[in-house]
């Protein structure tokens, strides 16, 4: 991502935020990760943070969930508490 697209981008302040250690990580997790969401219909972003390349990326808004207490330890289960925060 370049300096110029990440300034562009406006992080939301309320979600979803999944972490992942390494880009590979991430592309290895992310067809589980976008099933779990799946089942989740909602007004909440979902916001990936990949951590060794400090990258973010916002979901579409078709990927947006009910960003509640049961998807948080759902995902954390397979991710980690540690990955998954809800910000309201």
């Amino acid at each position: 991502m370049s300096a110029t697209a990440a300034a562009q981008v406006t992080i939301p302040k309320t979600g979803l935020f999944l972490q992942f250690a390494t880009q590979a990580d991430y592309e290895n997790s992310e067809q589980n990760m976008l099933e779990l969401l799946a089942d989740s219909d909602g007004n909440d972003d979902v916001i990936v943070f990949v951590k060794d390349i400090k990258s973010l990326k916002v979901l579409p808004p078709n990927k947006r969930v009910n960003a509640n207490d049961a998807l948080r330890t759902k995902l954390a289960a397979v991710f980690g508490e540690s990955n998954v925060v809800v910000k309201k």
